[in-house]
């Protein structure tokens, strides 16, 4: 009898070896794609998030604008190249169903509307090389938006977005220390003459983008779960922000950053309440990092001569000369001031003659 089991469980086996080896053979090897469309147009637009703020050309006029600007033009025509070529590959299209997108095509639609009505057509819809308020901007900027929407569906790709984002950001402080302390110019052809000359753009351009930046790291250490080593890293993000922002000065700025700062709190206060509700709002739920970040503002805020000071060592004082909200809504609506930063046919500020000057 044991010799009779053990032949039919050898039978057995063997059977379920020519099952499996025939199951093998009638199902298709899945053929590996090294040639993904999709794939590629996630690549050039992880390396547009990346190159933006670090991207310069050693140009005679507007480099800094003007570099961007290619890169931003050339990283979005690769993108939509290679999505046309994954819908073509893959016969469908899908398109997520937002309010902000269907905006953004009117006010596309808009400001191509204005541009063909402006006095100077040809230069409202394409403008110069280092102008960013025409209609290939606006619609090149949609287009990112789109392929945004499109590309980011999964925590995975959103989460690697924030990360080049922070460590491009990462190197435009580093570049931005060793040019403002030590004096080094790492990039040559002297595009950055003075101490306030940046990779971003403005000096309050640079106050600006680390204020973003910093928003950001704040949001990210007080709502999402992370681990230990990237909390440290969100830190040191923060930390840099405060000190561009510092070096910088810009009170708008800090205006924007304590508003934003202060509704962070709030949403991590009523988070840990919501976490805790047997226990109450105690002192600990009180403790979180925003209320520091909003304490540090608010000094910075009221004591502007310590980051004056500041300026003063670093020699960074600078000052932006641009119109007053009252002049440019003057100028908009009522058409009583000539005013445009670059031209008659600036978009926004296109003057419109005054009702004494319409013919009868």
């Amino acid at each position: 009898m044991e010799k009779e089991t053990e032949i039919k469980i050898k039978t057995i086996k063997e059977d379920i070896d020519i099952v499996e080896k025939f199951e093998e053979s009638a199902t298709p090897k899945k053929n590996r794609k090294f040639f993904n469309p999709e794939k590629l147009a996630a690549f050039f637009f992880y390396a547009l998030v990346f190159l933006m703020p670090i991207f310069v050309l050693p140009l005679a006029v507007a480099p800094i604008a003007s570099g961007k600007n290619i890169l931003f033009f050339g990283g979005i025509l690769l993108t939509t190249f290679f999505f046309i070529l994954s819908a073509l590959a893959q016969k469908s299209i899908k398109i997520p169903k937002s309010a902000l997108l269907i905006s953004c095509g009117a006010v596309v639609l808009i400001w191509l509307a204005s541009a063909l009505f402006s006095g100077n057509a040809s230069l409202s819809l394409l403008g110069k090389l280092y102008d960013v308020d025409t209609f290939s901007m606006i619609f090149a900027a949609s287009l990112a938006l789109f392929f945004g929407s499109i590309i980011f569906q999964s925590e995975k790709r959103v989460f690697v977005f924030y990360l080049l984002l922070f460590c491009s950001s990462f190197a435009v402080f580093f570049f931005q220390f060793f040019h403002l302390i030590f004096g080094i110019n790492i990039i040559p052809f002297n595009i950055f003459p003075y101490a306030t000359s940046n990779l971003i753009g403005g000096w309050n351009d640079f106050s600006i983008f680390f204020g973003f930046v910093g928003l950001l790291s704040l949001a990210f250490l007080e709502m999402a779960k992370l681990g230990k080593g990237m909390k440290i890293f969100l830190f040191v993000i923060l930390l840099i922000s405060f000190l561009a922002m510092m070096s910088a000065n810009f009170f708008n700025n800090w205006v924007i950053f304590g508003v934003f700062s202060l509704l962070i709190f709030i949403m991590a206060l009523f988070k840990s309440r919501f976490r805790e509700q047997t226990k109450g709002i105690g002192t600990k739920n009180f403790l979180h990092i925003s209320l520091f970040v909003l304490a540090a503002v608010i000094f910075f805020t009221l004591f502007k001569g310590v980051t004056g000071n500041i300026n003063d060592i670093l020699k960074t004082s600078s000052t932006e000369v641009r119109p007053s909200w009252r002049r440019l809504l003057i100028a908009r609506f009522f058409g009583t001031h000539d005013f445009c930063p670059v031209s008659d046919t600036c978009l926004p500020w296109r003057r419109r003659p005054a009702f004494w000057e319409l013919p009868p």
